[in-house]
């Protein structure tokens, strides 16, 4: 795994391009890069994309929403392929990724090229597509399509999945779905140190350092206050070092977790009123530390209310607020 993480940016954008998993509900299927390129090599419809990109505008898109030019083709099974018309981004910064999602059972494909296959889709599927770099993307009026919170299974050494760390139980720290402390920060950073660090806090001193840092019952806290709690006095006697603000785009994000520096992350989302998030709806708006551990082919694996929970990438796009690469003096 440590030599895949090392390969080349380079190589990791070419190779992505042509390497899909191939799953249904938590199942997962290896299928060659080279079958999967032939495959969709293939049957590509030769779409008409001249002017299909974004002129104007903040984000990578589409001058109109037809000039996606979304396409699915039947390739063996229950396999489909899905091409669609590139994006562009004016005032755009970094790579731009594609999220493809089934609104149906919410299967995703994440994908810096504009074809890839899904496993499992109805003969006709309604699809949506997003683009995303690391200004963010153009989210939809419609909330995200929901999925059943359950980690997809991950095959080790693949470009398009990176496993969560396995056998780690998580404390609540009582903060719970949907009526808990609002402790998530906390509980975030207590997390953190249980997976980088391997401490086992107590929960108590963990609670009991939300409150000293000015938090409530029912009132949480800002990213100030967390890390400067955490710098000035510490959790579990580990004290703050640095944070730095990463990007919050898939692509950044896969290289994140891939680093062998990093691979654990803090995230705040932004969760709106009835919107789908890792297997829940959310009864209203709040904001939410998690941590990301991991990923998949159907999005980033998280670790919140003493739960890890798989996200789709379009959760993702819609709710990522912030990351943040964090280092203690431990």
């Amino acid at each position: 795994m440590k030599g895949e993480r090392r390969k080349s940016l380079r190589f990791l954008i070419v190779f992505t391009a042509v390497i899909t998993l191939l799953f249904h509900g938590n199942s997962v299927f290896a299928v060659s890069s080279s079958n999967i390129a032939g495959l969709l090599a293939e049957k590509y419809p030769h779409l008409d994309c001249a002017g299909s990109g974004e002129t104007l505008g903040a984000h990578p898109g589409w001058a109109k929403v037809e000039f996606q030019k979304i396409t699915s083709i039947h390739l063996r099974n229950s396999s489909y392929g899905i091409y669609w018309c590139p994006a562009s981004a004016p005032q755009g910064q970094g790579q731009i990724s594609y999220t493809l999602t089934a609104t149906l059972g919410g299967l995703t494909c994440e994908t810096t090229a504009t074809s890839c296959v899904i496993n499992g889709l109805n003969k006709n599927p309604t699809l949506s597509l997003m683009a995303t770099d690391e200004t963010g993307s153009y989210r939809s009026r419609v909330p995200a399509i929901q999925n059943s919170g359950i980690p997809e299974n991950c095959l080790t050494q693949s470009l398009a999945c990176n496993p969560a760390p396995l056998n780690i139980d998580f404390p609540t720290y009582g903060n719970t779905y949907s009526d808990g402390l609002s402790n998530c920060t906390f509980a975030a950073v207590a997390n953190w140190e249980r997976i980088a660090l391997g401490r086992n806090l107590d929960p108590s001193l963990v609670t009991q350092a939300f409150y000293a840092a000015g938090g409530t019952s029912n009132r949480g806290l800002t990213t100030d206050q967390v890390f400067n709690y955490w710098k000035g006095t510490g959790v579990g006697g580990v004290s703050l070092k640095d944070s730095a603000l990463l990007p919050t785009d898939p692509y950044t994000l896969k290289k994140v977790i891939d680093d062998p520096k990093i691979r654990v992350v803090i995230a705040s989302l932004d969760l709106a009123k009835n919107q789908s998030f890792a297997g829940y709806s959310i009864p209203r708006q709040t904001y939410h530390w998690v941590i990301v551990d991991g990923y998949t082919s159907q999005g980033p694996i998280v670790v919140t209310w003493g739960q890890t929970r798989q996200m789709t990438w379009q959760q993702w796009n819609y709710e990522a607020v912030s990351i943040w690469r964090v280092s203690t003096d431990v």
